[in-house]
C-alpha cells in the first residue's frame, strides 16, 4: 500500500494502520502545501478502499485496474485544481519517450481534470458545463486511443494524438474559470453517494476551503450524516480557512513540506529525471513553464518594492500585467513571492515577526481572491499597500 507516496512516511503509516484495523473514519482532511502529495495520497487511498485483492499498487483485481486508469465508477473528484501544468509536463515527457509508466502518468493527469466534469456532478443545461462538455467528451475519446501497454508503432502519429488531447484540455481550462465548489455539485454528490452499490464510494473534495457559505453548510450536512460505505477526502493548503464545524467532523492528516532529498527522490522515481538541481517539486514544475523566468522576475520586483520603497512605487506594481493573465499565473506569482520571503528571512534581512505577518497576508490574499472572485489587479495593488505598511 502507498508504495508510490514518497516523503510522507508518517501520514502513510497512519493511513495504512487505519485501513488495516478498520478504524479509518468516513471523513478525513489532508492538509499541506502544494506538491506535498495530498491528491496522490487521496487517489491511492481511494484505490485501496475499493480493492478486492492484496491492495498493492500492482494488484490485478478489476477494481485496481480501473483505479490505475482513473476509470473506477465509484470515485468522484470535485474542486478547482485543473491540472494543466501536470498534463503539459506529462505530455512533453510522453512525446520524447513512450514507456508504459509515462502513458499512465499522462492518462491519470488528464482524467484528474475530466473527472471534474462527470455528468453526475452537473445539470446538463448549466451554461458553464455546456462550455466545456464537448471538449471533455472529445478528450476522453482521444484518451481511449492511447495504447496503454503495447508497442507504439508510429511515434509521430502518437505525438499528434497527445497534442490533440492537450489542446482539448487547454480549451477546458480556458473556458472554466470557477474557483469554488458550487452548492449544486454538493447536492448532486449527496444523491449519488446514497445510491446503493456493492463497492465503497469515495468523494475527493480538492481545495475544500474554496466554498461559499451555502456550499459549506451543504457539505456540513453531508458529513454529519454520511451514507454507509462512503468516504469523504477533503484536501486544503489552508486548514485555517476550513470552518470549525467541518474540522470537528474530520480526522486531519498533516502533510509537511517534503525535504530537498525527498523532492529529488520524487522527481527521480516518478518523473525519471535527476532532481538534485531543484530545491523542491514546485521548482521542478515551474522549470517546465515557458513563463517561469518572467514570473520569478516580477515576484522579485514586487518583493523588493514592498520591502524597500514603503508603498511609493505603485506605478511599478501596476505594470505587472502578465500576472493578471490567469488565476493560475496569479497563484504561481504569489507562491514565488512567498518563496522569496522565506529566502530573505533565512538570510536575516527580515525579522521573524514581520516575516510571519507578510506570510499570513500573502496567503490570505490568494484565499480572498478565490472566495470573492476579485480582480487580480485590484487584489495585487491592495496587497502592495498592505504589505508595505507592515
Amino acid at each position: 500500500m502507498f508504495e508510490n507516496i514518497i516523503g510522507q512516511e508518517r501520514v502513510v503509516d497512519e493511513l495504512e494502520k487505519a485501513v488495516k484495523t478498520g478504524s479509518l473514519p468516513a471523513s478525513v482532511l489532508f492538509s499541506g502545501e502544494h506538491y506535498s502529495a495530498k491528491i496522490s495520497t487521496a487517489l491511492e487511498l481511494a484505490r485501496i478502499l475499493t480493492c478486492t485483492g492484496d491492495k498493492s499498487w500492482n494488484c490485478p483485481c478489476r477494481s485496481c485496474e480501473s483505479q490505475r486508469l482513473l476509470l473506477h465508477p465509484y470515485i468522484q473528484l470535485l474542486g478547482s485544481s485543473l491540472f494543466i501544468d501536470e498534463i503539459t509536463l506529462c505530455s512533453d515527457k510522453l512525446k520524447t519517450e513512450q514507456p508504459v509508466y509515462a502513458r499512465y502518468m499522462f492518462i491519470r493527469a488528464v482524467r484528474k481534470l475530466l473527472k471534474r466534469f462527470d455528468p453526475v456532478l452537473w445539470d446538463g443545461n448549466e451554461p458553464r458545463y455546456k462550455l466545456v462538455a464537448a471538449n471533455a467528451v472529445k478528450a476522453e475519446e482521444l484518451l481511449r486511443d492511447i495504447n496503454v501497454e503495447g508497442e507504439i508503432d508510429d511515434a509521430a502519429k502518437f505525438g499528434n494524438l497527445i497534442d490533440k488531447i492537450v489542446n482539448e484540455c487547454r480549451r477546458i481550462t480556458d473556458s472554466y474559470n470557477s474557483d469554488n465548489i458550487p452548492i449544486d455539485q454538493i447536492r448532486r454528490i449527496n444523491t449519488w453517494a446514497r445510491t446503493a452499490s456493492d463497492s465503497a464510494r469515495i468523494i475527493i473534495f480538492e481545495n475544500a476551503d474554496a466554498m461559499g457559505d451555502s456550499s459549506r453548510n451543504s457539505m456540513l450536512k453531508l458529513l454529519e450524516e454520511p451514507p454507509e460505505n462512503c468516504y469523504f477526502i477533503l484536501t486544503t493548503t489552508r486548514k485555517g480557512a476550513i470552518i470549525p464545524t467541518i474540522l470537528s467532523r474530520v480526522r486531519v492528516f498533516n502533510f509537511p513540506e517534503r525535504s530537498g532529498d525527498d523532492s529529488a527522490e520524487v522527481i527521480k522515481r516518478i518523473f525519471r529525471e535527476e532532481g538534485g538541481s531543484y530545491r523542491n517539486i514546485r521548482e521542478y514544475f515551474l522549470s517546465r513553464k515557458t513563463d517561469t523566468g518572467q514570473i520569478k522576475e516580477l515576484a522579485g520586483k514586487f518583493i523588493k518594492a514592498v520591502l524597500y520603497t514603503k508603498g511609493e512605487n505603485l506605478g511599478q506594481v501596476s505594470d505587472f500585467k502578465p500576472v493578471y493573465a490567469s488565476r493560475r499565473i496569479f497563484e504561481l506569482f504569489i507562491q514565488e513571492c512567498l518563496e522569496l520571503l522565506r529566502e530573505i528571512f533565512g538570510r536575516g534581512e527580515v525579522d521573524a515577526v514581520k516575516a510571519d505577518k507578510l506570510n499570513r497576508l500573502f496567503s490570505r490574499t490568494v484565499m480572498q481572491r478565490e472566495q470573492f472572485n476579485q480582480s487580480s489587479q485590484l487584489v495585487l495593488e491592495a496587497l502592495f499597500y498592505d504589505a508595505s505598511g507592515i
